[in-house]
């Protein structure tokens, strides 16, 4: 849904726009005024509509698991052709942005991009930061509840659950009136896998971080925490609102944030934010003004930064301040609409995509290393399907 809102943006300013979509009940101009809407039984339709699309007009896609078979048979549609990748694609998988089967990979952050700068199609590889929904109503920042911290995201080790458990004994040792609030579950991902007796989490995740903090049969709400889960958006912006200083993905390697529209939600509600020092937070949080990044897995670490915010009213002011500021720009439907006119725009003037250079990294692409990384991708994988 919310490709579907920046397209109706982009329809107000202008452009023509036309929204394939498997939405079941109505279509979608019952839900966002200004598109028109063609539902697809099969992608042999999508296939169809875009033969009659013309060499200027643009094909957005969603990146999924079947993109390659895709992209061989919109080989023959003449329009330019757009992946947008909420997650990163494999890398190898750029060879499709060859000017013929694809024309552009745009990702959701810079930091996101620069996987792919050692590729030889890395000139046609762009970013556009995702706005928030246009329905959202973003309340005004509140008076912070004292001692209050929230953790948004699903409650997984891929979110970095895990790091906040490991902090908060930490933060309650030195503030023993903190609470936190946990906004979210394992079934943000996984709507029908088993919970706990906590009801957001998996067993064998209580098991391993939980129980070691409060015993097999402890009650969390002891050490201040409260799992809030479910919310309506609503609710959980209010929430926010009103929140000293809040959390998400703190992790440094493996499963990293591409950008993290839930820190663009918090910062928006005035919530200064915490996250994880690498990937697309580097972006949507700004360090020692809208809130910190994290450089080490060392739960002192994160408590510290906790602690600073909970402990300095001044600071945590100047935060929200910074916070409202930083997301601003990130959380414009508007802006994001403008930037991919501008980058279609770009892409039937036959300009590539801006970057800074690096003098390393492009020299090596130049030098041909991206060209046996993937190769090499491609035949492990080969390999790997062989055996």
């Amino acid at each position: 849904m919310g490709r579907i809102w920046v397209a109706a943006k982009i329809a107000q300013l202008g452009a023509e726009v036309t929204v394939f979509h498997h939405l079941t009940g109505g279509p979608v101009e019952e839900i966002v005024e200004g598109v028109r809407s063609i539902r697809l039984g099969t992608k042999a339709e999508l296939i169809e509509h875009a033969r009659f699309l013309e060499k200027d007009d643009a094909l957005v896609v969603n990146f999924y698991d079947g993109l390659p078979q895709l992209a061989e048979r919109l080989s023959a549609c003449q329009c330019r052709k757009i992946i947008w990748a909420g997650c990163n694609p494999p890398f190898e998988w750029c060879d499709l942005i060859d000017g013929l089967r694809f024309h552009r990979l745009i990702c959701v952050s810079n930091e996101s991009r620069e996987y792919y700068r050692l590729h030889p199609h890395w000139a046609r590889i762009g970013y556009i930061h995702s706005s928030l929904n246009t329905a959202l109503a973003i309340p005004l920042p509140r008076v912070p509840l004292p001692g209050s911290v929230a953790f948004l995201g699903a409650l997984r080790e891929e979110k970095g659950f895990h790091h906040m458990l490991a902090a908060w004994p930490l933060v309650r040792a030195a503030e023993p009136e903190a609470t936190l609030t946990v906004f979210g579950s394992i079934r943000l991902h996984f709507p029908d896998v088993p919970v706990g007796r906590s009801g957001v989490m998996t067993p064998e995740f209580e098991q391993k971080y939980l129980d070691p903090l409060v015993g097999s049969q402890g009650d969390w709400r002891r050490l201040g925490i409260t799992f809030a889960y479910p919310q309506t958006k609503e609710n959980l912006l209010a929430r926010l609102a009103q929140t000293t200083i809040g959390v998400v993905n703190p992790n440094l390697r493996g499963s990293t944030e591409t950008y993290c529209l839930s820190a663009v939600e918090m910062q928006a509600c005035g919530c200064p934010c915490i996250g994880g020092g690498v990937g697309g937070l580097m972006e949507t949080i700004q360090h020692a003004v809208s809130g910190y990044h994290l450089r080490t897995r060392k739960p002192q670490e994160l408590a510290h930064r906790i602690l600073q915010v909970l402990r300095h009213p001044g600071l945590r002011s100047r935060l929200s301040a910074g916070a409202l500021a930083h997301s601003a720009r990130l959380a414009s439907t508007e802006r994001e609409a403008q930037d991919w006119l501008e980058m279609i725009a770009k892409l039937n003037r036959g300009m590539s995509c801006s970057y800074e250079p690096k003098l390393v990294v492009d020299l090596a692409r130049r030098l041909g290393v991206g060209r046996v990384k993937s190769f090499l991708k491609k035949v492990f994988l080969l390999t790997s399907q062989g055996s």
